[in-house]
Formats: C-alpha cells, sequence, structure tokens
C-alpha cells in the first residue's frame, strides 16, 4: 500500500521530533483526556489516512519536495513578536535538510544524508555531526518524510486507544521510535474520529494542535498548527508547498565555513 499521505500529515511532527531530540521542547499544560479501548487495527487506520490525504496518489509518486513555514510567536498584547523562517528540502529516500533563518540569514539547521547527520550553528559557524542516539531519532523523521513509508514501517512500537479530550473523540496512537530504548521520546498522534486528519501530536510535554488544513497539489496537507513548547506559544504556517522540484544533492552536505 502506497501512504502518500505521511509526509503531508507528519511535517510537523517530525519538527517536534527534532525538537524533542535536541532539547527545545519543555514544560506546558496538557488538556485532561479521557482513554478507552478501540476496536481498529493500525492498516485500518493507515488506509483511511491515506483516502483523506492523498485521495489521487499524488504524493505517492513524488520524488521529492519544498516547503517553506512560518514560525510566530503568540504573545499577549504584543504587536511585533518575533518571526522565524524554516526552509524543508526532501529528497529521496534519505535525504533532508531543515534551516532556520531569522532576519534574512541562516540560524540553525539538521541536515540528514543517509546514515549521517550534522547539527548545523550557522550564526557561529560550526557543525557537529550527529551521535549514534541522535541518528536514531532523526532516521525515524527521515522514514516518516519517505513517501514510501507508514506508520507501521516507521515505529517499533504503536499502540491504539480511543482519547476524548473536552467534547472531541480521537483515536490516539502513540508510536515509540526505539522500544529498546526508554530514554527517545514517544510521538503521540491524535487522529480524528471522522474525518481520519490528523488534528494534533504530543512529544513528552511539548504539543502542537492542527487548526487548518490545505490542499497543496492534490495533497492535503496541515497549513496552520499551534505548539506550545517551553511555555511558549507559536504559531506555524506553510507559505509554499511543492512536489518533484530538482534540488542538488550537494545541499545535502554541512557548509564549509571560513
Amino acid at each position: 500500500m502506497k501512504t502518500s499521505w505521511l509526509n503531508g500529515a507528519f511535517c510537523f511532527g517530525g519538527a517536534l521530533l527534532l525538537a524533542a531530540v535536541f532539547g527545545v521542547g519543555g514544560c506546558s499544560s496538557l488538556p485532561d483526556e479521557e482513554v478507552y479501548p478501540v476496536d481498529i487495527t493500525i492498516g485500518e487506520i493507515e488506509a483511511n489516512m491515506q483516502k483523506a490525504l492523498d485521495p489521487d496518489g499524488r504524493y505517492a509518486k513524488a520524488k521529492s519536495y519544498v516547503q517553506r513555514q512560518i514560525t510566530q510567536e503568540i504573545r499577549w498584547l504584543e504587536e511585533n513578536a518575533d518571526e522565524m523562517l524554516t526552509d524543508v528540502k526532501f529528497v529521496s529516500p534519505d535525504k533532508l535538510m531543515m534551516v532556520n533563518i531569522v532576519d534574512n540569514a541562516p540560524q540553525s539547521g539538521i541536515i540528514i544524508n543517509g546514515d549521517r547527520g550534522w547539527q548545523i550553528d550557522y550564526a557561529n559557524k560550526r557543525s557537529n555531526e550527529l551521535g549514534e542516539s541522535q541518528m536514531k531519532l532523526v532516521r525515524t523523521l527521515t522514514l516518516i518524510a519517505n513517501p514510501g513509508s507508514r506508520l507501521s514501517k516507521v515505529f517499533d512500537d504503536i499502540k491504539i486507544t480511543g482519547c476524548r479530550v473536552g467534547d472531541e473523540d480521537f483515536y490516539k496512537l502513540v508510536c515509540t521510535v526505539d522500544d529498546s530504548n526508554p530514554n527517545l521520546p514517544s510521538l503521540d498522534i491524535y487522529i480524528d474520529k471522522d474525518d481520519f486528519l490528523i488534528k494534533g501530536y504530543r512529544v513528552g510535554k511539548s504539543s502542537s494542535k492542527i487548526i487548518r488544513y490545505g490542499l497543496h497539489e492534490g495533497v492535503r496537507i496541515p497549513v496552520e498548527i499551534e505548539t506550545v513548547a517551553n511555555g511558549r506559544k507559536n504559531r506555524v504556517s506553510v507559505v509554499d508547498y511543492k512536489l518533484d522540484v530538482p534540488i542538488p544533492l550537494t545541499d545535502f552536505y554541512p557548509p564549509v565555513f571560513r
């Protein structure tokens, strides 16, 4: 089964995983949940999500994509909140780059190229190769972004329950990257029981809620999301998204600083 919906649904989930592994996430206040058993398989959930997010299989055939998103901190009584631009590039099957840009200058980023990865500090002109434990998590991120992937292939373990938050009902998927390593955070995914669209994520005490989906080249992706992490609330908006864009493979190596 081709699961073209994964990138559209998980572009923010991947960012959350990166935030968790590199220590960006923090404590936040999360609403109470009422969890209850449900009779559904991960295969049934995957099939319904595919119909909801990529009905024509457009993304399933894509070999690359580029995405640009803007993150703005939500502050009370302040009009000039800080903004950050993030450019994302992906080339199948295992090349991914995310660069954060502030005031038209790159500040930080992550580059994944097969079995190697780097954390880039553009502001201080240095890069650090990721260690083994970090690469375990970012390889999972790369799988999430791959059109040929699916939940049951990405995660070592997935537990499914029903979940009620306020007056909303979801399928809650607790996805474990490495079930032998309790130090790696799990990714909780909340899927609407009616339309099978992902409505939120949690990684540790950080949470994200998808506010709005949009249709890009036949693929339904989140275009507005709110995140709460480290006591701060941000709004992320997708401003550009294109499939099958030519991307030089040299982009997926760390920059040479002089």
